[in-house]
Parts: structure tokens; C-alpha cells; sequence
């Protein structure tokens, strides 16, 4: 099965964290990958890589790992380190991705005073000599999470308060915990339950507005390159998620092509009355209209970097003046309503 034609990514990197690092340091840095997998975070550690690695050109697949693969690259700088063949090849592949962004990249570990060609000393480091590995991975493992920034919902997210068209405090109120409850929900999710979720929300038919998601079996053939019945076992599978969907062969009380027709239920256990009421009658609809306030203004790699990590910090953008005109068509935004609460 195809997912989707219009290319919603996965994360962008293979590895949350690569490990760059000298013999001598291994048994040390073993313990750091011990740990960081049992978190779940995606480390490139030789010894888990021995299959992966087996008949591949190590002097460019290492390239290319250090260099293109990691969100981040873990330095343990030794003199062993500095005088290897190999490890200078990663550092200087390393230094190469680091010299090309803006962000930080390396995070060196030192375990001795010895001088890393390239690597400055004002680059802040951990002292494996006063740190422990635990230590370390603890700290990677937060590193990691901050820069994905899973599950981000703003403060005040007015974007969304604009294309819901509401003004009083107690639907605001009402409208982030069920936002927010959207976010811890699918960030449970795989990739690809994201995409699939957020394609149909995007891709739906413009009779059905944002409380009532529908997408022709048409239009599941022609722009997501697959059949009706791949994307209903692949919905059957979010039910945890709190997905549901349904069939009809009408539209707006028109005959039609099948459709499905997608619901998402908040099931927090909210223990306001108005919230519970809110959630109860409107959980599609809001989620509908997040997803849709959040893409304006950003581009097809910001969509994608949105999914992967639910981040919708740009929901506190003003949308104002895009609701008072017509949006083009785009490959993620169809179209454009501003419909009341």
C-alpha cells in the first residue's frame, strides 16, 4: 500500500542519536546505547548495526550515517580518538553536517584534556570522568525529546480559536483540554496512523465541513494510491487511538460515491460538565479545525515535520486575514472554511 501519493514523510532521521567513539571508550559507551535503547530512542551503535552493516562500503555508509542519518551525533573525544583512522572519518562527517545547519549536531563527551581538531572549546561538553553513563543517556534521552517536541499544543493556540469562530472563555477552555487531549492520544500513534489521519482530514470532501470528514473511495484511488478496503483494515488498527469511521453512498442527501467518513472521541475523563458536553459533541470537529489552522502559512516539509511530531506551535499564529479570503487550492489544503460553532 501505498502511503500517500503526496508524500508525507517519515521522520526525516533514522537514528535519534549516532555514537562516535574510540575502542578504548567501549565499554563506557555501551552502557550509555544500553540504556538509550530501553527508552526507545534510536541509537547507531556498531554492535547493534552487525547485520545492517555486513557487505556494506563502511567508509560511505559511515558517512552518510554521521552526516545525513542522526538528529544527533554523541562525540566521546579521547587521545585514542583523535590519532584512529575511523574515527576521524566520522568526526570529520560529523563536523561536515555541523558546518552545513544552524542547530546543534555534535554533543561532545570528553574523557580526557586532549585537543579535537575542529571540535572548539567553547562547544559545551559532559566530563565522562565526573559524569556517569547513565548520566549521560538520561540527558540524550531529553535532548531527544525536546527536539522532536512531541505533542506541542501553544497556550493560547488563536488560530484555532479564529477558524472556530468562538470568543468565550469557556469554549476556549473546553476547546485546548480536548486539543491537548488530541495530542497525547496520537502520540501514541505510528508515522504512518498520523499520516493516514491527517490525509483524510485534509483530503475530505468540502460538503461534509470540518464536524463531518468524509472521502470518496474516488478520491482514495486517484490521490492516495490505495483501495477502500486498505484503508478501512488500516483504521480498524486505530481504534485504541479512539478512530472510528463509517460508510455512505450520499452526500448531502445526493447519491454518491462510497465515502468514509472519519470520527475521532475524546475519551479523557474530564470532569467538567461544559468540558465533557464539549468533548461529547465536538471532538471531530476540533480536530478537524487544528489540523487545518495549523498547515497555514507552512510549508509541504513544515506539514510533514507537523505529523511526525505533533507539534502545533503555530497555532498561536493570527489567521485572521486568511479567513477572509479564498485560499487557493494546495495538495494538502483542498480548501478552506470558516464555519461557526
Amino acid at each position: 500500500m501505498e502511503w500517500p501519493k503526496y508524500g508525507f514523510k517519515e521522520n526525516p532521521f533514522k537514528y535519534d542519536v549516532c555514537l562516535s567513539f574510540a575502542g578504548e571508550q567501549r565499554e563506557y559507551v555501551e552502557a550509555v546505547a544500553e540504556i538509550l535503547r530501553t527508552e526507545d530512542i534510536r541509537v547507531f551503535y556498531d554492535e547493534f548495526e552487525r547485520v545492517d552493516l555486513w557487505g556494506k562500503n563502511l567508509y560511505e555508509h559511515l558517512s552518510y550515517v554521521y552526516s545525513r542519518q542522526a538528529r544527533f551525533c554523541v562525540l566521546f573525544a579521547s587521545k585514542e580518538y583523535a590519532r584512529k583512522a575511523w574515527t576521524t572519518h566520522e568526526r570529520r562527517s560529523a563536523q561536515e553536517r555541523a558546518m552545513n545547519e544552524n542547530e546543534e549536531y555534535i554533543l561532545p563527551v570528553i574523557f580526557d584534556d586532549t585537543q579535537i581538531p575542529g571540535l572548539l572549546s567553547t562547544i559545551s561538553h559532559i566530563d565522562a570522568r565526573a559524569t556517569s553513563p547513565e548520566e549521560v543517556a538520561r540527558r540524550l534521552v531529553l535532548k531527544v525529546q525536546a527536539a522532536e517536541k512531541i505533542g506541542h499544543v501553544p497556550a493560547e493556540p488563536l488560530a484555532l480559536y479564529q477558524i472556530l469562530n468562538v470568543n468565550a472563555e469557556k469554549d476556549k477552555e473546553a476547546i485546548l483540554a480536548i486539543c491537548r487531549d488530541f495530542v497525547q492520544i496520537f502520540s501514541r500513534a505510528s508515522h504512518q496512523e498520523r499520516r493516514l489521519f491527517f490525509y483524510l482530514i485534509l483530503r475530505a470532501c468540502r460538503h461534509g465541513g470540518m464536524s463531518n470528514p468524509h472521502v470518496t473511495a474516488k478520491t482514495l484511488e486517484r490521490e492516495f494510491g490505495a483501495t477502500i478496503d486498505e484503508v478501512i483494515a488500516a483504521l480498524e488498527g486505530m481504534d485504541s487511538l479512539n478512530v472510528s469511521y463509517s460508510f455512505s453512498r450520499y452526500c448531502q442527501g445526493v447519491p454518491s460515491d462510497k465515502s468514509i467518513y472519519l470520527r475521532w472521541n475524546s475519551s479523557a475523563p474530564f470532569r467538567d460538565p461544559y468540558i465533557k458536553a464539549y468533548a461529547k459533541n465536538y471532538s471531530t470537529r476540533i480536530a478537524s479545525a487544528m489540523i487545518r489552522a495549523a498547515i497555514t502559512h507552512i510549508c509541504d516539509d513544515c506539514i510533514e515535520q507537523l505529523i511526525v511530531n505533533l507539534d502545533f506551535s503555530n497555532l498561536a499564529n493570527d489567521i485572521s486575514s486568511d479567513l477572509g479570503r479564498n485560499i487557493p487550492e494546495a495538495d494538502f489544503l483542498p480548501f478552506f472554511e470558516q464555519d461557526g460553532q
